[in-house]
């Protein structure tokens, strides 16, 4: 039979096996010369591309390196007021708390253009490891750049750990590792000391790790001691994250009293919210620790000269310069009659009623009778 004759549907079945052959054939060559992704039968008969995936270039993370002059300076909120050239300044130092704490602090502050919060914070930081970071070397350094008019400390949530002493290691949870904690706390209090800053040592809250949280209350207890003995004043923010049973809490309520997410999930690290519950905690003896009081209207603070500032009452008056303190009435002697304008008190004693001493008579029979005042005795 020849080529010719044969039917047309054969003719057409025999082209299309051998355009399959030949496809499948350069296929396989360009398989072995390159990789590719495999193609289907519609793709090869009509010549369809396979479409290549997405590449996406994943940039090479490289592991930061540990040093110990890595510190975080905190910088100055966007929404904040203006903030005085001569300011106070408040010196916060510490961990990662600390950096925490910091941030709430401003916020509390935002709105005070006499005050000015100074964050000097290492994250990995404590008082045990002093080869890693030497806080009370580092201290001295920030108190005489900053010249705060106080200083706030918060660390100790990394100090789970021995100390070395020596060649000697010091086990946690050992009576020789609380002396030597105790002596490093000590150390740190007398840089603030020697440099006559007023203290203000923040506790450790809870943690979701109970023998992180056994540790924290361990440590707590040795900060309100020396800061007591330095007469510093330590602040116990504990109860705002644990609840009524006084065990830790992701959630609880802020400082409105909603209730909202104070830690991650890791349970150790604080949210926003967290943060600035942790300065609500701090705000009231800080301000008080620096001799602020509420300002009412009419009347206004002194400036660095000591003249009261002029053209500011109230909200304004709250934010001026306060180097000296508020101008305040001095108090009253109630033995000294001349106040209110005479030479005695409540004027010339004995010459009223010598005058009229009816007029200090209190009538007995005014009274309808039967009234409880009516005092009168009943004739016989």
């Amino acid at each position: 039979m020849t080529e010719s004759s044969r039917p047309a549907a054969f003719r057409k079945t025999t082209l299309v096996v051998l355009a399959l052959g030949v496809a499948l054939a350069g296929e396989s060559h360009a398989q072995e010369a390159a990789p590719k992704p495999r193609r289907t039968l519609l793709q090869i008969l009509f010549g369809v591309q396979p479409k290549q995936p997405d590449v996406v270039k994943v940039p090479t993370k490289k592991k930061p390196r540990r040093t110990g002059n890595s510190v975080t300076t905190l910088t100055t909120r966007k929404d904040a007021v203006a903030k005085n050239p001569n300011a106070r300044r408040v010196l916060v130092i510490g961990d990662f708390l600390a950096a925490g704490l910091a941030e709430g602090l401003q916020d509390a502050f935002a709105q005070d253009a006499a005050t000015l919060i100074e964050g000097r914070a290492n994250t990995a930081s404590g008082l045990v490891r002093d080869d890693y970071f030497n806080w009370p070397d580092k201290l001295s350094g920030y108190l005489d750049d900053v010249k705060p008019a106080a200083l706030v400390v918060m660390v100790g949530a990394n100090d789970r750990q021995q100390i070395k002493s020596g060649e000697a290691k010091i086990k946690v949870d050992t009576p020789e590792w609380n002396a030597a904690y105790t002596a490093r706390v000590s150390g740190l209090i007398k840089v603030a000391a020697d440099h006559k800053t007023p203290l203000l040592w923040v506790g450790l809250p809870s943690f979701k790790a109970a023998n992180t949280s056994a540790a924290a209350t361990q440590f707590n207890t040795i900060y309100r001691a020396e800061t007591a003995r330095a007469q510093g004043e330590f602040v116990d923010i504990w109860d705002g994250f644990v609840d009524e049973t006084g065990k830790f809490v992701l959630t609880g309520s802020d400082i409105n009293g909603l209730p909202v997410r104070l830690r991650t999930s890791d349970g150790i690290n604080m949210t926003a919210a967290g943060k600035r519950k942790m300065a609500f905690y701090a705000e009231k003896p800080l301000r008080k620790m620096l001799g602020e009081l509420i300002v009412p209207d009419g009347l206004a603070r002194l400036n660095s000269d000591g003249i009261p500032e002029t053209g500011k009452t109230g909200a304004g008056a709250a934010q001026a310069i306060a180097k000296g303190p508020p101008v305040r009435t001095p108090p009253i002697s109630l033995a000294d009659p001349a106040l209110d304008g005479g030479s005695q008190l409540l004027g010339e004693s004995g010459n009223a009623l010598a005058a009229n001493p009816a007029a200090f008579t209190l009538p007995l029979s005014d009274a309808p009778a039967g009234r409880v005042d009516n005092f009168s005795r009943p004739a016989p």
